[in-house]
């Protein structure tokens, strides 16, 4: 497997990160764009393979994109419009992947620039790695 950015030790062993989530927040102008962005990106390239969930309950995100490639064996899903309890949460997003895998022939790396470029608001809110 190929490891992106991966730290070897003396002993053999590497360590690598195998999830990335990045929270952000955007406008309620731009959540719009978003959503129009991800439900046509398959027609802008056809790598983009995806399924699209639609869900109104408590707590969930409203929009949730799974993008696959079949080619390369990698997925990274995005979630738009968190409904939680405050309104300004709907603006509340995130997109999450395996370095490993998606940036691999940059696969996840237009969506990324999309994500940064448009966001008002972005972190890493949580890493996985396994050694």
């Amino acid at each position: 497997m190929y490891y992106y950015r991966e730290i070897k030790l003396k002993n053999g062993f590497i360590l690598s990160c195998d999830m990335l989530r990045i929270t952000f927040k955007l406008t309620p102008d731009s959540i719009n764009d978003m959503f129009a962005y991800f439900n046509n990106l398959n027609l802008i390239d056809s790598k983009y393979e995806f399924k699209h969930f639609y869900n109104i309950s408590p707590f969930k995100y409203r929009n949730l994109f799974n993008f696959t490639n079949k080619d390369i064996g990698a997925s990274f899903v995005v979630g738009l419009g968190f409904n939680g309890s405050d309104h300004l949460e709907k603006l509340s997003c995130f997109i999450e992947f395996n370095p490993n895998k998606c940036f691999v022939n940059n696969y996840v790396v237009p969506v990324l620039k999309r994500i940064l470029t448009t966001a008002k608001y972005y972190e890493i809110s949580r890493v996985g790695t396994l050694p």
